[in-house]
């Protein structure tokens, strides 16, 4: 857009090695951690209408969060229809991400192939089609313009064809049968004995022994509820904690990983593997397939909300005349704080998930320092897979200083 910074940027990884070890990692961003303050004196239709354009990636996710602080600010809620659409949105923004992400990376970073395009445009061509049969989503503050209109038959269709494809191109059976796999061994017997894509990728970390590739003791992020994300974006310290933040003293992963680690497993996963590379790996997986797997439920979810009027109690949180939305983008935690004078934007402040998984002392840093390794090729190679892990989406470059 126009006059709208790149809020995206990029991930500078510098790493420092000597001896076949790394000896340190060095993160420096050009992310634009403060590009919302183009929203700053605008109206607030303007500004939230603004907000999935200014973002690149994640957009609903973005639009999603704006929307709920607007509506804490302002003590309206939305009706549970508009909460079960928003939902199905969130939703098919985690499928394209993983989905596309793992069209593009894994046979890249795995197998030195390019990239699935045939199956990445009939991605693009299914979730097409399942936004425009669920039409646009109203947020409190549009309720005069009635509820979701959605054409069932055709957003039934869309989703089984979502769900074949998957099945066709990275289960290789149907997305229910696979979501029975609850340990390492039935993990290991299906990527073993099914080949494609996703169980190539698989493949290859126990080929190469790098199952536990970037391994650490960080904690994943738990549940912090909005009045403490407002403390953590008012003050003349926010923009700081947007840039590099902390919870308690800490840094948290954000993410899959964070989400699906209590499924069977990855719970399993976990005890032998910590939070290595496969770990990180076959939560994304996971959650990819639930994700496609569940839709047919939250359309059903989504046709009864219709026939309810009163709103679900609100999660949101407003103090000070600023009103605070979180929800969990594909990337991982988002939150977003909006202040409003007059039906202008005052201040606009958001902490997106990025920020905690490449922060200076977090997961990234950490997974990576003190590592042995081998040839300098394999090891650039190795840590676009971890970032590819924590983040497909981020746009990064590796640079490597020293000798093996």
């Amino acid at each position: 857009m126009a006059g709208v910074p790149d809020m995206e940027g990029r991930v500078h990884i510098g790493v420092i090695a000597a001896a076949h070890k790394i000896r340190d990692v060095e993160i420096h961003s050009s992310r634009h951690i403060d590009a919302c303050r183009v929203l700053v004196g605008k109206p607030v239709d303007q500004a939230l209408a603004i907000l999935p354009r200014l973002f690149s990636i994640c957009g609903s996710a973005q639009a999603v969060a704006g929307s709920m602080a607007r509506e804490a600010l302002s003590g309206l809620q939305p009706t549970p229809q508009q909460s079960a659409a928003r939902q199905i949105s969130l939703s098919l923004e985690t499928v394209q991400e993983h989905f596309g992400r793992l069209l593009i990376d894994w046979p890249r970073l795995y197998d030195g192939a390019g990239p699935d395009l045939p199956s990445l445009a009939r991605v693009h061509t299914y979730l097409r089609a399942t936004r425009d049969a669920l039409g646009s989503i109203p947020s409190a503050h549009a309720k005069s313009a009635g509820g979701v209109k959605i054409n069932a038959a055709a957003l039934a269709n869309a989703v089984e064809q979502l769900e074949t494809l998957m099945s066709d191109v990275l289960l290789g059976m149907r997305s229910e049968e696979w979501l029975g796999i609850d340990d390492c061994a039935q993990l290991r017997g299906w990527y073993r004995s099914t080949h494609n894509v996703a169980t190539m990728a698989f493949r290859r970390l126990e080929q190469n022994d790098i199952a536990e590739f970037g391994r650490c003791d960080m904690q994943l992020m738990p549940q912090i509820d909005a009045r403490e994300f407002d403390q953590l974006l008012s003050g003349s310290s926010a923009w700081q904690i947007a840039a590099r933040p902390y919870w308690r003293g800490k840094v948290y992963e954000t993410g899959p990983l964070a989400r699906q680690a209590r499924w069977p497993l990855i719970s399993d996963l976990r005890r032998r593997y910590g939070n290595g590379l496969i770990v990180r790996m076959a939560a994304r997986f996971v959650e990819l397939v639930c994700a496609i797997h569940d839709l047919p439920a939250q359309i059903a979810g989504l046709q009864v909300a219709a026939q309810q009027e009163a709103p679900r109690p609100s999660e949101q949180y407003i103090a000070n005349g600023a009103g605070v939305g979180v929800v969990e983008a594909a990337r991982g935690r988002l939150a977003h704080r909006l202040e409003v004078e007059q039906g202008v934007i005052r201040d606009y402040r958001i902490l997106a998930p990025t920020e905690w998984n490449f922060h200076p002392e977090g997961p990234l840093v950490y997974g990576l320092r003190g590592l042995r390794f081998g040839e300098l090729a394999e090891l650039r190679q190795r840590i676009g897979m971890l970032v590819s892990a924590l983040d497909p989406c981020v746009a990064h470059e590796i640079t490597i200083n020293g000798a093996a």
